[in-house]
């Protein structure tokens, strides 16, 4: 999920000065510390101006230990140092239809409680429940030129705190 080949088209060039070749790199994430709130960026913007049209398969959850992408002592950390779990769930998406990376619209879909609304502007609809009204059928079903999913925004499923003394 989070390892990637060098976005250049010519490669990675090595910043040595006396080597200077291009080849290919790959960049891994792992994380120390799991934030509450996990916002991952889906660049679509191409060199030319042009937007990237590849759909994104993605989840509405996402276990970050299962994934590979926790480096921890023991046991997985939150930014307090405290015990945390890696698991966490998709609470909104934000959206780009256009026909470059420079022109469009954005929008967004946000789980409120069970169900997900779509926010537009100063439009906000719930959409009806159901597998083809979620953030993962639009970006599979869009043509070219439509919605692209640009933002995800996932929280980790802490447990629940007693909060009684």
């Amino acid at each position: 999920l989070l390892q990637e080949d060098s976005p250049a088209p010519e490669g990675y060039r090595c910043p040595n000065a006396k080597c200077l070749q291009v080849g290919c790199s790959t960049r891994t994430v792992q994380y120390l510390r799991l934030p509450q709130t996990l916002v991952l960026h889906i660049n679509r913007a191409q060199a030319d101006g042009s937007r990237c049209e590849v759909a994104l398969e993605f989840e509405d959850k996402l276990d970050l230990g299962k994934l590979g992408l926790v480096r921890h002592f023991g046991q997985p950390l939150d930014r307090n140092l405290s015990p945390c779990p890696t698991r966490y769930h998709l609470r909104a998406a934000v959206f780009h239809r256009g026909p470059t990376a420079r022109s469009g619209h954005y929008f967004a879909y946000v789980l409120f409680k069970t169900s997900w609304v779509k926010v537009d502007d100063e439009k906000v609809e719930r959409l009806r429940p159901g597998a083809e009204n979620t953030p993962m059928a639009l970006e599979a079903n869009e043509t070219s030129n439509g919605a692209k999913v640009v933002l995800l925004f996932y929280q980790r499923d802490d447990p629940v705190k007693n909060t009684k003394s």
